[in-house]
């Protein structure tokens, strides 16, 4: 697993139990987000998923947070070597919502040369049609682009061409992480099916920030 993160800049791996995505659907189903995981859309590229970081409920991102962080603590512990989890996300697609841009995630600590790892989730089953995250393979190569809110990313003349030829979905069952390199170029398509397209984002950083690699237990 070590060497295929290394080499094509993302693993899968089982993490959650049915029991324990059950838990967590369950749980996060109890939350009041002010958007109601059904985002709509307001303007002109407005955002129409629900993102935890995004919504405007204080109350709500602090139940998410520490329900994601009861769930994953110990998964993330014991896969990851010498990281731990600095931010969380439920992300939710209703019917017909999406997609997310093509992107890379945005640096969160000072040290480029340190490597961030975002462990992604599906608490549903996901294929392209219902908006299942999508890889550059290798991407995270290319050369160390800064992605920031206001920077145009370097790829953004040729995005038809990464969706149309580079950008492969990734199909996973409910419970399964995908766990990736930070500069990987990545996305997901719309939801097209008729059911919720569920997900948790988490973000992990080094414990010790002179540590230079990354490592999978």
């Amino acid at each position: 697993m070590q060497r295929d993160l290394v080499t094509k800049g993302w693993v899968k791996t089982s993490m959650l139990s049915s029991d324990g995505v059950a838990y967590l659907v369950r749980e996060m189903q109890s939350l009041r987000p002010n958007d109601k995981f059904a985002r709509t859309v307001q303007g002109k590229g407005e955002l129409t998923y629900h993102c935890t970081f995004i919504d405007t409920n204080l109350d709500y991102k602090r139940r998410a947070d520490a329900l994601i962080r009861e769930v994953f603590a110990a998964h993330v512990k014991q896969a990851l070597v010498g990281y731990r989890i600095f931010n969380v996300n439920f992300y939710v697609k209703m019917p017909g919502a999406g997609p997310f841009q093509i992107h890379q995630n945005w640096p969160v600590i000072s040290d480029l040369d340190d490597t961030t790892l975002t462990i992604w989730c599906p608490l549903v089953d996901t294929e392209r049609h219902n908006g299942a995250l999508e890889v550059v393979e290798g991407s995270h190569k290319i050369f160390r682009d800064i992605s920031a809110i206001q920077a145009p990313a370097f790829f953004n003349n040729f995005q038809q061409a990464l969706i149309d030829k580079y950008l492969k979905p990734i199909p996973m069952q409910a419970g399964e992480a995908l766990i990736f390199d930070d500069n990987l170029i990545h996305w997901s398509a719309p939801n097209k099916s008729t059911q919720p397209r569920q997900a948790v984002q988490i973000l992990c950083i080094q414990c010790v920030s002179s540590l230079s690699n990354c490592s999978l237990a």
